[in-house]
């Protein structure tokens, strides 16, 4: 059995590629950026470093805001302890394999 494969060279100009949306490509550019503020890419852009037409409908995003917190947000209630051993807190990560002063690990 003969196949017979045509080979067609075909070059690749500005024609044929396909333009990627602007507002999709801020958004590509702040993930791979590691989600950096607008200001900063606003910069890049302005230093001709990056080439984005539209930065105004690029969402803020919830990595960015999670990024720029201190700390998580606590919801719960603490527990007060009203006799002895109402309340134990307890270290639950050993034994630890590093050893401390003395050669003591703890336990």
């Amino acid at each position: 059995m003969v196949f017979i494969l045509q080979q067609y060279n075909m070059i690749m100009t500005a024609q044929h590629k396909r333009k990627v949306d602007d507002h999709e490509n801020a958004q590509l550019w702040h993930a791979r950026l590691g989600h950096i503020s607008k200001d900063r890419i606003r910069r890049l852009v302005d230093s001709k470093n990056l080439e984005i037409d539209d930065l105004d409908h690029l969402p803020t995003c919830e990595s960015y805001l999670k990024g720029k917190m201190t700390k998580k947000p606590f919801v719960g209630q603490s527990a007060i302890a009203n006799d002895l051993l109402d309340l134990v807190h307890t270290d639950i990560c050993g034994p630890l394999s590093t050893p401390a002063r003395a050669d003591s690990r703890t336990s």
